[in-house]
């Protein structure tokens, strides 16, 4: 047990992770995105599985996130419960989702930080402001998970042209950054 410790604290001090006597408080400005913000809703989270993050959109137009509970950590679960839309709390509160139902995605995959998703024909029946929404919704819902960095779209499989928070359209994977204004 003991050689079990020593080896442990060798390795977390090669790690760069140093011991301390107490608890520290992190300066706001060194929180990660967004876990400051208040939420529309207060309550937690209870049952079982992956806590993820899903975004929503406000009465304003702007995506706010909300904390779910998905079967597991993959992109497809992740996507899974953002097409469910937002709880009877939730949407009396005014979040709505502009991801029409669970339809909209044929498949999702994950190669060198870069989440493709494969639409399937329902999406392209979203038009103007609700593709907008979509998309950013699902950019951020899965830009969430620290090992993506971008997401690209396909139908059927071919790369497909998505609309960019500034109105522009793109056939590249696109990061939160394309999508910045629609944010809270």
């Amino acid at each position: 047990m003991l050689a079990a410790s020593a080896l442990l604290a060798g390795a977390l001090g090669g790690c760069g992770v140093t011991a301390q006597s107490g608890v520290s408080l992190a300066d706001d400005e060194e929180v990660p995105f967004g876990l400051l913000d208040p939420t529309e809703t207060s309550s937690p989270v209870q049952g079982t599985g992956a806590a993820v993050a899903v975004f929503l959109v406000r009465e304003d137009g702007h995506l706010v996130g909300v904390a779910r509970l998905a079967p597991t950590g993959a992109l497809s679960s992740r996507l899974k419960v953002l097409a469910e839309g937002p709880t009877p709390a939730e949407a009396s509160g005014g979040l709505r989702s502009a991801v029409p139902g669970p339809d909209v995605v044929a498949s999702v995959e994950l190669v060198g930080g870069v989440a493709t998703v494969d639409l399937s024909r329902e999406f392209a029946e979203l038009t103007g402001a609700d593709q907008l929404l979509a998309i950013a919704q699902m950019v951020f819902t899965l830009t969430d998970r620290n090992d993506v960095e971008r997401v690209g779209f396909t139908l059927d499989g071919e790369p497909v042209q998505v609309p960019r928070g500034d109105g522009s359209l793109t056939s590249e994977p696109v990061s939160r950054g394309a999508y910045a204004p629609l944010v809270a």
